[in-house]
């Protein structure tokens, strides 16, 4: 018999916090007692791993280094915390917890070694910014922003430097204040990278043009994008300096060489987004948001099939109604998130449940392409 979880007794109030964010070098808290309680039922093994239980909502963040799962939560009205998961093991090491105030949505980004993670939130007029570097958070220079800023977009931290995107402006820092690199009059996104180069990628009459800022935070000649492209998705974040791939209109663009070349033979993309794959060629793309998403895989040349949309539902096979022994009721999960490794290689399926009031937070990490549906095969 297929294990699913009680029905909920009460409403779950879960949310994705949309940024990541850095201790000021702060001590790590206290880790919680959060250990699983005994309500007598085994979580479906569909979900995967169980990484912490709670009497509390949860609101969850995640980001897929290339070494681990980074999940950031808030236990509501206890505090914030986080933990790395292993994908071969899923051995799940506590973090030290984030200097976030109650209720903050934050946007947690992708750090590159020695970081561990980047977390960026908008307070008021200031967007105030954190790395997790080895066993502290360490506070970036904060961040002046003007009214029009309504959100925390992209956040990447790599060779000493910060990358925050807001509105249609991105910032750098490297620790001693933010510099402005590009003076655009549409958005900015990130692209490829190295140790030496970041490239930026903003609207240009009808396509998009991009822009190499160096390790100073000065700004390059613009090379433009093909006529008619349409403005660049976000993420390019993927390969390097030399060579990264842009998802714009309904098609992918390949620069190398000096120029943006359309990657032929692909179905139409409109829509599509690519994640951030820093370092890699593969791609996961996804066009609406999980987990009814369609996700592909482009391995460089062609793009396949990685997960077909699913329903956040977990089935059982028997009927309470009718049998009193049945441990089981059909029900939806209540959150769902979906993240690719910076290889495209694998989906780590993070999501929540409730059992008799408690939470459970749980990962499960699947092999792309995957065939089926996680929470049926």
């Amino acid at each position: 018999m297929r294990r699913a979880r009680t029905a909920p007794a009460r409403a779950l109030a879960l949310a994705i916090a949309a940024a990541t964010v850095i201790a000021t070098g702060a001590a790590c808290s206290p880790w919680p007692d959060l250990d699983p309680t005994d309500v007598g039922n085994a979580p479906d093994p569909h979900l995967g791993d169980e990484v912490v239980r709670s009497t509390r909502a949860l609101r969850i963040a995640t980001v897929f280094q290339a070494d681990a799962l980074i999940v950031v939560y808030e236990e509501v009205g206890a505090g914030w915390h986080a933990v790395a998961v292993a994908p071969d093991t899923g051995a799940v090491t506590s973090l030290p917890s984030p200097p976030l105030r109650p209720g903050e949505s934050i946007a947690l980004g992708r750090a590159m070694a020695p970081a561990r993670a980047v977390v960026a939130v908008l307070r008021e007029l200031e967007i105030a910014t954190f790395v997790l570097d080895g066993d502290r958070w360490t506070a970036w220079p904060t961040l002046a922003v003007d009214g029009s800023a309504a959100a925390v977009g992209q956040v990447l931290a790599h060779d000493g430097r910060v990358y925050v995107s807001y509105g249609d402006r991105v910032q750098v820092s490297d620790g001693g204040g933010w510099r402005d690199p590009i003076a655009a009059a549409g958005r900015v996104v990130l692209g490829g990278f190295d140790a030496a180069t970041q490239w930026m990628l903003t609207d240009a009459g009808g396509t998009f043009a991009a822009v190499p800022v160096d390790a100073s935070g000065a700004a390059g000649a613009a090379i433009a994008g093909p006529p008619g492209a349409g403005g660049a998705e976000e993420s390019a974040i993927n390969g390097d300096a030399d060579g990264f791939v842009v998802a714009a209109g309904d098609a992918l663009w390949r620069y190398q060489a000096g120029e943006f070349a359309a990657i032929a033979g692909l179905p139409a993309l409109a829509g599509a987004t690519p994640y951030s794959a820093p370092g890699h060629d593969r791609l996961v793309l996804t066009t609406t948001s999980a987990p009814q998403a369609s996700w592909s895989l482009f391995d460089g040349d062609t793009l396949v099939s990685a997960l077909e949309p699913f329903e956040p539902v977990l089935p059982c096979d028997c009927d309470p109604g009718t049998d009193p022994a049945c441990p089981c009721v059909t029900h939806s999960i209540p959150y769902v998130n979906l993240r690719p490794a910076p290889d495209g290689l694998r989906l780590a399926m993070t999501t929540a449940d409730e059992d008799q009031g408690d939470v459970g937070l749980f990962v499960r990490f699947l092999d792309l392409p995957f065939a089926g549906s996680p929470l049926l095969d």
